[in-house]
């Protein structure tokens, strides 16, 4: 029986793939924990430990075009966008 069950096991994996799915992850993973000390004060503002990291967006922000003074799409009226600093 399990001979049966091991070689539809591995019949499945051969066909389809996944075996890196098989592997179980890192403890720290699982249960989203650390070694990494931080503290922070009643307001949250950090006292001690590393700063965490601010993602960066894959899109280039605030860029004034053509002298314009806000981003485009900051004004919204009657189904239109533009430019806040516009209108």
């Amino acid at each position: 029986r399990m001979q049966q069950v091991n070689n539809l096991r591995r019949s499945v994996l051969d066909k389809y793939g996944g075996v890196k799915h098989l592997k179980a992850p890192a403890k720290e993973l699982l249960l989203n924990q650390s070694e990494n000390y931080v503290e922070y004060d009643e307001d949250g503002h950090l006292i001690k430990g590393k700063e965490p990291a601010i993602p960066k967006s894959k899109y280039i922000e605030d860029v004034y075009d053509n002298n314009h003074t806000a981003v485009w799409g900051s004004y919204w009226k009657d189904g239109k966008w533009g430019y806040k600093c516009c209108h």
